[in-house]
């Protein structure tokens, strides 16, 4: 392939190198006064300068528009995260407010996936679940998300693993939406 642009680049330049000399020698034979050679004169220097620019400046704008494809695709793909789901619900990648239900009992619970306002200080308002009764509580913070607490019951308060059901235990659990901020 690299043998093909140097021929391409190299017959850029002999069409080129030809088209001036073809001129210099028109133009000592005292052709020039005509008006017709000076017309012509023209024209063959603009279609010098046009294969000039068709054969070299074109393949190295396209080799950059190529390159700098192919780099964007790379870099992007690079760094757009793998998401694998694993089937539970997680109050940690839920948002808004809205109801969590058990898909194998008749439970339901309003939950904060996160809920924010605005001004200064931040407000915030989230839903975590105990993890030795199921209960929800909702904490709010100011300034930064509330992540850890502790339930009535002495257990600990997570929203970074799976929902389960408080009545059946089951997590087979499904958020519904009701608003988001």
């Amino acid at each position: 392939m690299i043998y093909g642009v140097i021929i391409y680049i190299t017959i850029g330049f002999v069409i080129l190198f030809f088209t001036r000399e073809t001129l210099k020698n028109l133009g000592i034979n005292n052709v020039s006064e005509n008006r017709f050679w000076s017309i012509c004169k023209t024209v063959l220097l603009f279609l010098g300068k046009a294969v000039m620019i068709v054969t070299l400046y074109l393949p190295i704008g396209i080799g950059i528009l190529i390159y700098s494809i192919y780099f964007s695709i790379r870099a992007y793909s690079q760094k757009s995260p793998r998401i694998e789901y694993d089937g539970n619900l997680y109050l940690l990648n839920s948002s808004g407010a809205g109801t969590v239900c058990c898909k194998d009992c008749d439970f339901k619970e309003e939950a904060f996936g996160f809920v924010h306002g605005f001004g200064s200080p931040r407000w915030c308002k989230v839903t975590l679940q105990c993890q030795e009764c199921g209960q929800f509580e909702n904490l709010e913070g100011y300034d930064r998300v509330p992540r850890k607490g502790k339930c009535q019951c002495g257990g600990k308060l997570s929203r970074e693993v799976p929902v389960f059901c408080p009545t059946c235990k089951s997590k087979n659990m499904s958020y519904h939406l009701r608003y988001m901020t």
